[in-house]
């Protein structure tokens, strides 16, 4: 009886967590990503895919629908597909979903703002357009406030055909509504200087009920600064604030309040790409209400990181998500970082989709009802350049599976844990992961022997992720060995119900 129970718990356990690992096929010419949080609603998960046709021209954008274990439910064109939505952000509310970002034109390839409000089986409630100064504003987070209010941050820029922003033909902006998207401000913000770049990409209402805003000012191509810009509860300006210092550049996308009032800021800090010894900081800021720095942190140093996306977990603790690079020559790996409440690192997890050969990286993070992560982004196909849109569900330790051990400066443990088999116990399919990506080339061999010392499994597996049927088993507890041409690597029991 007791061990019928432990079985029972250790089942439970194992499920407790849903994971999965799912690039979304899509034509081998089309440019395609996901670059708002997923939206979990019940036991379904929505995405947005934003594409471009590379040999040809189009902005189509379809609706994702995945299953908790990561099957494709549907995949179709989302509303009008000839002035296609961008979705950057996507905030579930109790009985709603606010969306943001642009409206991509058909006839011309310009944009114009769009946000809306959709009901939790995605049916369209309310959206307003807005055409800006510019050809290409975008907004890229929307948040409701105390009184029901919404507030949203973004930038309007002018593109220019050959590509890239005219200086003089760009703001950092901030629109406020009522709780219908009705426009209250709508606010240009001023740069103190005309040939630089701006853009907001956060904002939060503090508990005073002020906002605070976070971005980048772009210099150039070498020291950009970070930007935060305080505005009251009714958007009118308060202050604004840069974050630099000499030789280093900074990036902010994320803001929250501490226990005692002031403001912790995540972002980057780095070296330009033309120092010898070039690297990017995770970087943590701490301001009080007034925009004085009290401290900074910076830690998970690399040689280049994109941006990141954070969130806050229901303990308080931040989780950021980006791609990083090795050197200049390597490809971008997705990776996923974990703070607590205060700003101090927990640990650094990397993922690949098993490819070596094409950029990976995740544009934003959600939070699971079950305490995991949803993690949405692209990989890039280096060959005929375009990518897929890419999403991860993992647990609340950051991992695709249960003991995942991919934390970077923690020393691999070779051989002792370089397998994970789960669930175990297992009814019919066997899950086998090897947790070293830098031997996923190789080839492995599983054996099966019953308690009478009889081999009744062989199986040959490779890669990051090896699925074993093992129907033809019967119930009981066998011992398994896995190795290579030279011996035997790793070794254990297993339980078959």
């Amino acid at each position: 009886m007791k061990i019928i129970i432990f079985i029972l718990l250790f089942v439970q356990i194992i499920y407790a967590q849903n994971y999965f690992d799912k690039v979304i096929a899509t034509g081998q010419n089309n440019i395609s990503g996901i670059s708002h949080p997923a939206i979990e609603i019940g036991d379904s998960i929505y995405t947005f895919i934003k594409t471009d046709y590379r040999n040809r021209y189009g902005f189509p954008t379809s609706l994702l629908k995945l299953g908790k274990d990561g099957g494709v439910h549907s995949n179709d064109f989302y509303l009008d597909t000839i002035d296609s939505y961008r979705i950057f952000d996507a905030v579930r509310e109790s009985d709603d979903i606010l969306i943001c970002g642009a409206r991509q034109l058909q006839v011309d390839g310009s944009r114009i703002i769009m946000y809306g409000e959709l009901n939790t089986y995605m049916d369209t409630l309310w959206t307003h357009t807005i055409t800006s100064e510019y050809n290409h504003p975008g907004i890229y987070k929307i948040t409701r406030l105390q009184n029901g209010n919404i507030a949203m941050v973004g930038d309007d820029s002018h593109i220019r055909p050959t590509g890239g922003a005219y200086s003089n033909k760009n703001h950092a902006i901030f629109i406020l509504t009522d709780s219908i998207g009705n426009i209250l401000k709508y606010t240009h913000f001023e740069k103190p200087d005309s040939n630089n770049l701006e853009v907001l990409n956060y904002i939060m209402q503090s508990s005073s009920g002020d906002l605070y805003c976070v971005g980048e000012n772009f210099i150039n191509t070498t020291y950009n600064k970070g930007l935060i810009i305080k505005l009251s509860k009714d958007g009118q300006f308060v202050w604004r604030k840069e974050i630099e210092q000499s030789k280093y550049g900074y990036f902010t996308d994320f803001c929250k309040e501490l226990s005692n009032g002031s403001m912790l800021l995540v972002g980057s800090k780095y070296l330009p790409f033309f120092i010898d010894s070039a690297h990017v900081w995770t970087s943590v800021i701490v301001i009080d209400s007034s925009g004085k720095k009290i401290k900074e942190n910076n830690f998970f140093r690399n040689f280049d990181s994109n941006n990141s996306k954070c969130i806050t977990d229901k303990s308080g603790n931040i989780i950021c998500v980006g791609g990083i690079i090795d050197s200049d020559t390597s490809f971008s790996r997705g990776y996923l970082i974990k703070l607590n409440s205060n700003g101090d690192s927990i640990y650094r997890r990397e993922f690949t989709h098993g490819w070596t050969d094409r950029d990976q990286v995740f544009l934003n993070i959600a939070n699971a009802s079950d305490g995991g992560y949803y993690l949405t982004g692209y990989n890039w196909v280096q060959g005929d350049n375009s990518s897929k849109a890419w999403i991860v569900k993992v647990d609340s330790n950051g991992c695709v599976v249960p003991g995942c051990n991919t934390a970077v400066n923690v020393e691999k443990e070779h051989y002792k844990k370089l397998f994970h088999l789960f669930p175990n116990p297992v009814s019919d399919q066997l899950i086998i992961y090897l947790n070293d990506e830098d031997l996923q080339e190789r080839n492995y061999m599983l054996n099966c022997y019953d308690q009478n010392g009889r081999l009744v499994l062989t199986r040959e597996i490779s890669g990051r992720k090896s699925d074993i049927d093992l129907d033809n088993l019967t119930s009981g507890m066998y011992f398994y060995q896995i190795g290579d041409e030279r011996k035997v690597i790793h070794s254990g029991k297993l339980v078959k119900m």
